[in-house]
């Protein structure tokens, strides 16, 4: 809009109490006035210049930005990936657990186990327990940092 002329209308009624030498107390004029500038010592194209570098860089932190998003995204997605054969691993090791535990049980009621054997499939039973939670947990924070990486998660401010 700089390289363009400067074009202006300027309008001026006024009234008067008294007639002048037309026999009329209102007297009216319009002016058209264009204006050019040939030089204005390069800073149109300074200005110029410098808006189209402002685009560059905004174009360039738009595709770093896109591409830290979708890295982002890929990453949760692995990560989601991950934990979900982690927590089938895990409940797979809980169904074990389970099952030794019982046994460890039949086997102390039958006087074949000791009381320390029995401890020790409880103590491995509670830890595939945790082991379940702390792998759905993994699972669940993969989710909300897919969320997060496309910008569905907004936690409470």
């Amino acid at each position: 809009m700089k390289f363009l002329p400067i074009v202006s209308v300027v309008g001026n009624l006024s009234g008067l109490n008294a007639t002048g030498f037309t026999g009329q107390n209102v007297q009216w004029s319009i002016t058209f006035a264009a204006s050019m500038n040939l030089y204005s010592g390069g800073s149109r194209y300074l200005d110029l210049k410098d808006a189209h570098s402002k685009y560059r860089q905004a174009r360039l932190e738009y595709a770093k930005n896109r591409r830290q998003i979708l890295n982002e995204i890929s990453r949760g997605k692995l990560a989601l990936q991950n934990a979900k054969v982690a927590l089938q691993v895990a409940q797979k090791q809980l169904g074990l657990a389970r099952r030794s535990y019982q046994l460890t049980q039949e086997r102390y009621k039958t006087g074949v186990a000791t009381p320390v054997e029995v401890s020790d499939a409880l103590t491995a039973l509670r830890s595939s327990e945790i082991g379940v939670l702390r792998e759905a947990l993994n699972q669940e924070l993969s989710i909300l940092s897919i969320q997060r990486a496309v910008g569905l998660f907004h936690p409470a401010r």
